[in-house]
C-alpha cells in the first residue's frame, strides 16, 4: 500500500509514508497493524533470548537494567487515552483518533530509539542489529504508516502528528558497565517496552490494536 523513500539509518521524518493508492478499509489497515505487532513481538523474544545467553554469567546485568529503567522511566511514552477508554464499550470519533495517534506516536518513539541505540558505542552484535533493523522496517511499513493513513482519513488530512521528541538514553549512568553490556541493557529495555506497546497489554488490559476496531465507534 505504501512506497517508502527513507533510508533505514536515520530517524523518522514527517512525510516518510507515501500513499500509492487511495482505497481504504480501516479494519484491513488495523489488521495489518496487528499482524505487524505480532511479528515484532516474535523477533523481540528472539533478541532477548540472544542477549540473555550472552549475559548469562553477568550477575549484574539485571541490576543494570533496573538502574537504567529508573533513570529513563519519565521519558517513556504514556498511554493516557488507552487507560481512559479501555473499559468503554463505545467511543466517539475524536476519542478514536486520540487513541490511534497516541499509539502512532509511541511507535515512532521506539523506531527512533532503536536508531539511537545503534550509535551509542558500536558494540552491538551483527545478528542482533539485523533483527532490530527488521523490527524498524516492520514498525515503518506495517504499523506507523497504516496508523497515519487511518488518522489522515478520519481527520480529513488535517491532523498534525507530534512524535515524542526525547533521547531515551541521554545521560544514563551505569557504573562499571562495559560498552557492550550497556548496549545490551538498552536493547533489552527497548525490547521490553516495545513488546508492551506493540501488544497493547498495558497492565493486562485488552490489546489496543484489536480494541481499536472491535470497539463500537460512534461517529
Amino acid at each position: 500500500m505504501f512506497q517508502f523513500t527513507m533510508i533505514q539509518s536515520k530517524q523518522w521524518q514527517y512525510g516518510d509514508c507515501k500513499v500509492v493508492h487511495a482505497n481504504l478499509c480501516v479494519e484491513d489497515e488495523l489488521n495489518e497493524t496487528a499482524i505487524g505487532a505480532e511479528n515484532i513481538i516474535r523477533k523481540l523474544v528472539e533478541i532477548e533470548k540472544r542477549i540473555l545467553t550472552i549475559e548469562e554469567k553477568n550477575d549484574k546485568f539485571s541490576t543494570y537494567i533496573k538502574d537504567a529503567m529508573k533513570q529513563i522511566s519519565s521519558r517513556l511514552p504514556t498511554y493516557y487515552y488507552f487507560n481512559l477508554f479501555q473499559n468503554q464499550n463505545n467511543i466517539n470519533q475524536i476519542q478514536f483518533i486520540h487513541l490511534l495517534e497516541e499509539n502512532h506516536n509511541a511507535m515512532i518513539f521506539y523506531y527512533n530509539s532503536i536508531f539511537e541505540s545503534f550509535n551509542i558505542n558500536g558494540f552491538l552484535l551483527h545478528d542482533i542489529k539485523n533483527l532490530m533493523e527488521t523490527i524498524r522496517e516492520i514498525l515503518k511499513d506495517d504499523i506507523i504508516c497504516n496508523y497515519q493513513l487511518v488518522l489522515r482519513i478520519y481527520s480529513n488530512n488535517q491532523i498534525l502528528f507530534n512524535p515524542i521528541d526525547r533521547d531515551l538514553f541521554k545521560e544514563v549512568n551505569l557504573t562499571n558497565a562495559s560498552p557492550s553490556v550497556i548496549e545490551n541493557v538498552y536493547i533489552m529495555i527497548i525490547s521490553e517496552e516495545l513488546k508492551i506497546s506493540s501488544s497493547g497489554n498495558l497492565d493486562g488490559s485488552q490489546a489496543i490494536i484489536v480494541s481499536s476496531f472491535s470497539t463500537n465507534v460512534i461517529w
